[in-house]
């Protein structure tokens, strides 16, 4: 909220540990009707070694948020069937106009203190660095032209102001 607010951004983060690819059209499900303007998405790490089930899955969330512009993220190759996962992320994101995806398994390979001691778990620069990310590629939050449509072909052209949303998925005892 900190980075995203002051661009215009009215942010919600649902996340939850350990969660695997249904959980992303569960937060769908629940939260798709609030007419957002962009989503960001980054599952993977808890991968299921089932490179079909989870491009099924994959797929189908960025349908669903289709046309908005949508940021998939990929993800540390902290195993080596990750590399399925970001294959699938890449694969996706050719496939959609709206799709664009920050390479976070380069950034972690460029710069291990972005991680914990597990190799997988973000730490404290690690966090600042993923919203960060976030924020150059999402630039200021688009606004209303008119057309009743806050995206377009721009991830942002800003104005307004935004603020931090509730979050409806916390749950981090996984």
């Amino acid at each position: 909220c900190a980075q995203l607010v002051p661009e215009g951004w009215a942010v919600a983060v649902d996340a939850e540990t350990g969660r695997f690819i249904d959980f992303g059209m569960r937060v769908l499900d629940r939260r798709l009707d609030e007419g957002f303007d962009a989503a960001v998405v980054m599952l993977g790490n808890n991968y299921g070694a089932d490179q079909q089930v989870f491009e099924d899955g994959m797929r189908a969330i960025v349908e669903e948020l289709a046309p908005r512009p949508t940021l998939l993220f990929s993800v540390t190759l902290f195993r080596p069937d990750r590399a399925e996962v970001n294959e699938v992320v890449y694969d996706i994101a050719s496939d959609f106009d709206n799709v664009r995806v920050i390479d976070w398994a380069g950034e972690t390979e460029a710069d291990r203190a972005l991680l914990g001691g597990d190799g997988l778990h973000l730490s404290d620069l690690g966090r600042a660095r993923i919203v960060e990310m976030m924020v150059e590629e999402l630039g200021e939050a688009p606004h209303d032209d008119g057309d009743g449509v806050g995206y377009g072909s721009d991830f942002g052209d800003g104005d307004g102001e935004g603020e931090c949303l509730g979050s409806s998925f916390t749950d981090d005892s996984a």
